[in-house]
């Protein structure tokens, strides 16, 4: 299988989503991604969008999403104009460990995020957040 980069633009988190979830969907099911795998990357996308948009107020937010599948790994760049934000560096185990009734509402979708990934990157450049994920086929 040959290595091929994909691209996808959501503009409101809201109205978008679903159109890049049957996007990237679509675009797997033709690579023959395993059902596990697109499972994964659909909860991921969902994750990051909803992180990506929600913090920033769903105001002047542009996120680009590009993917790029190959024989043994998928590689998604979230590359966003929001405030600058590393989730590696979050400290969710915070959330994690306190009783659910002492937890604060969110940060699970970035345990989650990190716990599901086979490696992360992050930089902040050219004021644009930009997060990678990569999952191993």
């Amino acid at each position: 299988m040959e290595t091929n980069r994909y691209f996808k633009t959501s503009l409101n988190l809201l109205e978008d989503l679903a159109n890049i979830q049957n996007f990237f969907g679509n675009l797997m099911h033709e690579r023959n991604v395993t059902d596990e795998i697109c499972k994964i990357i659909h909860l991921i996308i969902d994750e990051v969008c909803v992180n990506v948009f929600s913090y920033n107020n769903f105001v002047d937010v542009k996120l680009d999403i590009y993917v790029t599948i190959s024989e043994t790994e998928i590689n998604i760049l979230f590359v966003d104009n929001g405030v600058q934000f590393n989730p590696i560096e979050y400290d969710e185990y915070k959330q994690v460990n306190l009783p659910v009734e002492e937890r604060d509402i969110g940060g699970l979708g970035i345990y989650l995020i990190k716990h599901l990934a086979d490696k992360l990157e992050y930089k902040y450049c050219d004021n644009k957040n930009q997060f990678i994920f990569i999952k191993k086929m």
